[in-house]
């Protein structure tokens, strides 16, 4: 689960992260273990919006079924 604040992030030439980019890392990092899989979409975004203010939230929930 995650916010629009995830796809809605810009980066400094006004690109958006998009949900094609979060689909793509999704597939990507299917694998890993939820833990694993936050901080690596942290990292993403982090480098992705480099210094750029956000003007949204940006919240990710990830569920492990047993």
């Amino acid at each position: 689960l995650y916010t629009d604040g995830v796809t809605d992030a810009v980066n400094d030439l006004g690109d958006h992260y998009s949900l094609a980019r979060l689909e793509r890392f999704g597939q990507d990092n299917h694998q890993s273990d939820p833990k694993k899989f936050i901080q690596n979409l942290e990292s993403e975004l982090l480098d992705f919006v480099g210094d750029t203010p956000q003007f949204d939230d940006i919240t990710i929930v990830i569920a492990k079924r047993g």
